[in-house]
């Protein structure tokens, strides 16, 4: 019917129009409430074109079970569906909804633009607009309190049209800052649209509805009371989720902004000085809590708290050099002010009582941003890379790169000659380490990028920098030396120290211990893998192994482990196939030479199934032999030293009775890998799947839904 016409809008109409009954407010209400069936199906359609109302939702809605003879005896029907009214079967189609939870019937409309054609004609007759209809499906209809199997599903989707944003990274194609239902009643009827949320807060207590309220009135008011109240009642409802935290500090951030200038005062108040230290706070700690919360819940890659931290230290440092008076000269002033936080100085003229008691956390904030950056850069080198549909980890590298530039714009010191130079020694230090983040090499990923590119000048002078911090160094001078070590090791022609490598890593082990951090158990396992050398007085590898893997279940992996579900909506799919925190391979065991026996990833490019067989690789990684334990382990027996379990990359199928294997090694933050597994007879090996040697299999990671409730249906 549709496509005969080619979807001419006057025939639509006009049939559509012959199809609907005569109906008003004053019908009987046995029509009324099939009329409002229709309109509610066709309305959520509109929204969600893969929507169909469960059948069973209605049954009490209908009203039509049975009805009471004048004899006093029930008369019995069959279900209601089955007598449903002639315009309804013009109209509607059944299909099956594939839930979670299994299979139920439900009602959708045969076309959207045949739904699109009800949703106009129904509101011209019933005054009402796609919004008043959602909202009376909201609070006047029993189809939502149903007792049915199907109350889940009709609620959350009905959730999912206040909340649920697209977003091209989950397979959407275009992008939106709120859910399109809600942008639409929002640009006709600002009222409306806010009191739809309200309803759906109250009824479904979802505080992801909440959250987009606060959104909301922040982003395109900027009224920050009522995005802060409605970000409380998020935090009432759920008090330890990620997401929540980062919002509300990116709320109390966005506030900030009202003290950036005001008319006719250039300099800054020390009673608005007061109120901005308070909101800097209270941003810093919503962050903060976020940080927690994603530790706890772990699995999750909610990175937004650890970027979200520097992101309001650098807008506050930005108002104060702005606003405040020793700072406000251009260059100069940003160079005060970058003494001010990096040494004991404190200008004389820094006169607000407030800031100069804020002084000592002032001095303080650039140990914080380092220790913030760590955790977040920690995050991205432990964890292998996946894409969101090619964006995700391009987003990430912008923001990195954003947090390195307010990184060398705040909490740097020019330094000239440092030798020709007398300082203390705690200013020294700090201007060395403030070198050699200028330098670019203030992390894992910068140092490595940097052997990648063959700086070795370059490295080597970041090694000097840091080499003379070692007398009392701190983690970041620790951790960078070691990095620098290591880079150089897999440049040509430079080879380890491994005397000085075991020392270092040593102590970067005892300084990590407080914080579980991994780079000293991983640089350790590269030191003591087997090599057929004695190493006297190392701790056995199998030890630093088993070390390190209980430390990535610790951080990374949550208790419980799933398969994943493949009947679930594409786009909660796509959620979950991209969800599981992953560990990053990093090196690779090598062919013995007299420099190193290791090679760096970022030198091979990007590993797929096929590199493998390449003659590059053959000529370049070394193969082992071992022994196949089981369909996800390999055991490989050193001369004279215990027999190490290695997990493989790839599981294979069936249950393989202890034959001999051959494989690449390579060697990641949960512990080695076995890569290209092959039997020595040559025989094919029937691994689970091909496609790509980073397809880690489930015994490696855990598989949990990144999402912030319930998994997502299309829209």
């Amino acid at each position: 019917m549709v496509m005969k016409k080619e979807c001419d809008p006057e025939y639509l109409k006009n049939v559509v129009k012959g199809i609907l009954p005569r109906v008003d407010n004053k019908s009987k209400k046995e029509l009324l409430n099939a009329v409002n069936l229709l309109k509610y199906i066709a309305v959520v359609q509109m929204y969600n074109p893969s929507f169909a109302m469960p059948v069973s939702a209605c049954d009490g809605f209908m009203q039509s079970q049975h009805r009471v003879m004048s004899s006093g005896r029930q008369q019995r029907f069959g279900p209601w569906e089955k007598e449903r009214q002639p315009f309804l079967n013009l109209l509607l189609l059944e299909e099956f909804i594939q839930d979670i939870d299994g299979c139920v019937k439900g009602l959708t409309v045969v076309h959207p633009v045949i739904a699109a054609e009800i949703v106009k004609q129904l509101g011209e007759r019933f005054q009402q607009k796609p919004a008043d209809m959602i909202l009376e499906l909201l609070e006047n209809s029993t189809i939502l309190d149903t007792l049915s199997h199907s109350k889940g599903y009709i609620q959350k989707v009905c959730r999912d049209l206040m909340k649920r944003r697209l977003k091209k990274e989950y397979g959407d194609d275009r992008e939106t800052d709120f859910a399109p239902f809600i942008e639409e009643v929002y640009a006709e009827d600002k009222a409306k649209a806010y009191k739809i949320m309200e309803v759906g807060i109250r009824k479904f207590q979802d505080p992801f509805i909440a959250q987009q309220k606060a959104r909301l009135h922040s982003m395109r008011e900027g009224d920050f009371d009522n995005a802060e109240q409605a970000i409380n009642i998020a935090l009432d409802i759920v008090s330890n989720n990620s997401y929540l935290w980062d919002t509300k500090g990116i709320i109390l951030r966005e506030k900030m902004t009202l003290y950036e200038s005001r008319e006719g005062q250039e300099l800054i108040s020390d009673s608005e000085m007061k109120e901005l230290l308070s909101t800097f706070n209270e941003s810093c700690a919503a962050f903060q809590k976020a940080q927690r919360a994603m530790k706890e819940d772990k699995g999750r890659k909610n990175y937004a708290g650890f970027v979200g931290e520097i992101s309001s230290i650098a807008k506050f440092l930005d108002i104060v050099q702005k606003r405040v008076k020793p700072f406000r000269y251009g260059s100069k002033g940003l160079g005060t002010l970058g003494r001010y936080l990096m040494t004991e100085y404190i200008p004389p003229d820094l006169i607000l009582p407030s800031l100069r008691e804020f002084s000592d956390t002032m001095k303080s904030l650039s140990e914080r941003v380092d220790e913030v950056l760590g955790c977040f850069t920690d995050y991205l080198a432990h964890c292998t890379q996946q894409n969101f549909g090619e964006a995700s980890y391009k987003i990430q590298d912008k923001k990195l790169e954003t947090i390195y530039s307010t990184r060398n714009r705040f909490f740097a010191l020019s330094s000239p000659q440092l030798e020709n130079v007398q300082y203390s020694m705690e200013t020294a230090y700090a201007m060395r380490r403030s070198e050699v983040k200028r330098m670019k090499a203030g992390g894992y990923q910068q140092i490595f990028d940097m052997a990648s590119k063959k700086k070795i000048p370059d490295l080597k002078q970041v090694q000097y920098l840091l080499r003379q911090n070692l007398s009392s160094p701190s983690l970041f001078d620790i951790r960078n030396f070691v990095f620098t070590l290591f880079a150089l090791a897999v440049c040509p022609n430079v080879g380890l120290d491994e005397e000085e490598a075991r020392k270092s890593v040593n102590i970067l082990k005892t300084m990590e211990r407080k914080d579980d951090g991994f780079y000293g158990l991983f640089f350790e396992m590269l030191l003591n893998w087997p090599d057929g050398t004695p190493k006297e007085g190392s701790i056995p590898v199998g030890e630093t192994i088993r070390q390190l893997r209980d430390r990535w279940t610790g951080r990374y992996r949550n208790k419980k482990s799933a398969e994943p579900q493949h009947n679930l909506p594409r786009r909660s799919r796509i959620r979950q196939n991209c969800s599981p925190l992953k560990p990053a391979t990093e090196f690779y065991l090598g062919l013995q030479n007299d420099k190193s026996q290791f090679v760096h990833r970022k030198s091979l490019g990007h590993i797929t199934y096929d590199i493998w067989k390449k003659e590059t690789i053959k000529n370049r990684l070394r193969r082992l032999d071992g022994v196949l334990e089981s369909n996800d382990r390999v055991l490989f027996n050193p001369d004279g030293e215990e027999p190490v379990k290695i997990t493989l990359s790839l599981p294979i199928k069936g249950l393989p009775s202890q034959e001999p294997v051959q494989f690449y090694l390579g060697f990641s933050f949960a512990g080695p890998l076995a890569y290209d597994v092959e039997y020595k007879d040559n025989r094919e090996t029937l691994f689970i799947a091909k496609e790509s040697s980073t397809n880690y299999p489930f015994y490696v990671n855990e598989l949990d839904d990144v999402d912030e409730g319930p998994v997502s249906y299309d829209i």
